[in-house]
């Protein structure tokens, strides 16, 4: 089953805060109580075990809108276990591509996550 693991900081240096599974297509409100991560602390994740075609995307505001800003994580081919270490800046390689798509709102704030898996 794979697992996308959250944390406070940049590179996955600060504290570790919730999961999700990516083999599971589904959209999260941060701002509910129930919401398995706080809004607005994760500033990156590590993927382990995440099946390609998965994509992960992680908009600034709980209310989805037309021009919204979002960090998209496309998962290239099988991650056994790798960081992405920023939600705010793009990169790319064989594994995992990191796409900022501009709009209103600043990236990297995190408050709805939708996971798509394939």
């Amino acid at each position: 089953m794979g697992v996308i693991r959250f944390y406070e900081g940049p590179e996955a240096t600060q504290h570790y805060i919730g999961k999700l599974s990516s083999d599971l297509s589904q959209t999260y409100d941060l701002s509910l109580v129930s919401a398995p991560i706080p809004n607005e602390e994760a500033l990156s994740c590590t993927l382990i075990e995440v099946q390609p075609g998965t994509k992960i995307k992680l908009f600034n505001s709980h209310r989805p809108s037309e021009d919204e800003g979002y960090t998209e994580i496309i998962v290239r081919s099988y991650v056994e276990n790798k960081c992405v270490p920023y939600f705010n800046v793009g990169s790319s390689d064989e594994q995992v591509e990191v796409k900022i798509h501009k709009g209103k709102g600043e990236p990297g704030k995190v408050s709805r996550i939708e996971v798509h898996s394939n």
